[in-house]
């Protein structure tokens, strides 16, 4: 058996200065925009942002010498951020190391598959929470449940259904149920208020939970049969700690960053609506309406459900009128963008596992940050380089994921949450 410092050693050589590599291709938001470690103040980190801009113009009949009018500089405000810290923990037995010792090849047999997974795990959940974090991940509302002891079967909404979220999360994921109506979770009435997935009907979008007790799963059951609640589904713990995802950035009006945006229209996102039925690029460039009179003049990106995506392929001759430009190998079967001209320049369509059926995200990406203490990490400053730990009561080592970040923008102005309204 290596030493924790022969492993340490080998760990670091093979994975430290590659961890971005095993990022999933699923997780464009993490692959398209930076990550960049803001100045911290207490428990928020704060990024300067300009909130209005310069005015003192003068007007004047150049044969007179007329008076010029005071200069108004620029407003500049202090943007305060609350990232959300994120840990996942993954032990390895004695006997998957024991062969390691000093040999990077067995040891990269041996961890490979944890590396990787966790990877995986830990840039899925941020790059879910970049999309909806304080938004919530589905919704509960419909009156289509089935009881089985603590077991419950509920069916969700389908414009808030995305398959990528649930895929793969049986046995592994707890998660809270917000009664808006209540305004609270719901709860057995003694504080037990967690379910776990056991099972996901993708084809039917439904969820078979586990709650902590039969009686939980009843409180659900009446929640949304007997007195029609929706309930929002969040990560538990998640609802009121996590970070704001670009929902809630959009459609936040009021304090967004610790900036009154009521005052500072600038810093205000976009929130619309398109009309029902399958998306068509005509119906997609009008929702680039709001952005574009707010000064959205750059290339973007739009991120939809996959289903979504498909739909909108079929709509493609719309394209070929709008650009002369236009290329068919863009178009070819398989492809993963389509581009398309817009009166505020390109914009690429690209098909996100986690984005829900009924949502369309609008964004210039070299206008988002993601920011705070540290980006995906296996080890923290202090460390020592140290990657592994012993386990005190358990024949195996752990390693430890963290991260500690948020998505951010100082324009949200350009940036446009919209949903497909439904009949």
């Amino acid at each position: 058996m290596a030493e924790l410092s022969v492993l340490d050693g080998l760990f670091k050589e093979v994975y430290a200065d590659k961890i971005e590599n095993l990022v999933p291709e699923a997780s464009h938001l993490t692959k398209a925009v930076p990550f960049e470690k803001a100045a911290q103040q207490g428990q928020e980190y704060v990024q300067p942002v300009l909130v209005s801009s310069v005015g003192g113009f003068t007007v004047g009949d150049n044969t007179q010498a007329y008076t010029l009018n005071a200069s108004s500089g620029f407003v500049c405000k202090d943007a305060k951020i609350t990232s959300s810290g994120l840990v996942l923990r993954q032990s390895i037995p004695y006997g998957q190391l024991a062969k390691s010792n000093s040999d990077k090849g067995s040891f990269i047999n041996a961890t490979r598959l944890t590396v990787q997974n966790m990877m995986e795990s830990m840039t899925k959940r941020n790059e879910i929470n970049y999309l909806y974090g304080e938004s919530g991940i589905g919704t509960v509302s419909a009156n289509d449940t089935y009881v089985s002891g603590a077991d419950i079967t509920v069916s969700i909404d389908a414009d808030t259904w995305a398959a990528g979220i649930w895929s793969g999360s049986e046995s592994s994921t707890t998660i809270q149920l917000y009664d808006t109506t209540a305004a609270a979770n719901v709860n057995d009435g003694a504080g037990n208020d967690t379910f776990v997935v056991k099972t996901v009907d993708i084809d039917n979008k439904k969820l078979t939970l586990t709650a902590k007790n039969a009686t939980l799963a009843a409180a659900l059951n009446t929640a949304v049969t007997t007195n029609s609640h929706s309930c929002v589904i969040y990560f538990q713990g998640t609802k009121g700690v996590e970070a704001m995802g670009l929902q809630a950035i959009c459609q936040t009006s009021g304090t967004l960053f610790g900036i009154d945006n009521t005052t500072y229209s600038l810093f205000k996102g976009n929130d619309v609506s398109i009309a029902t039925g399958d998306l068509t690029v005509k119906k997609l460039l009008k929702s680039f309406n709001s952005a574009i009179g707010r000064g959205l003049s750059e290339e973007t990106t739009i991120y939809l459900n996959p289903e979504t995506w498909i739909g909108l392929a079929s709509t493609l001759e719309d394209v070929r009128r709008l650009d002369a430009s236009y290329k068919p190998s863009r178009t070819e079967e398989g492809t993963e963008a389509i581009e398309i001209h817009t009166s505020a320049g390109i914009s690429k369509i690209v098909p996100h596992l986690y984005v829900k059926a009924n949502d369309v995200f609008i964004v210039p990406t070299k206008r988002l940050l993601r920011t705070g203490a540290s980006d995906i990490t296996f080890t923290l400053d202090g460390m020592d380089g140290r990657f592994f730990r012993q386990l005190e009561n358990q024949a195996g080592f752990e390693l430890r994921c963290f991260s500690s970040q948020s998505m951010f923008t100082a324009h949200p102005a350009k940036c446009t949450y919209a949903k497909i309204a439904t009949v």
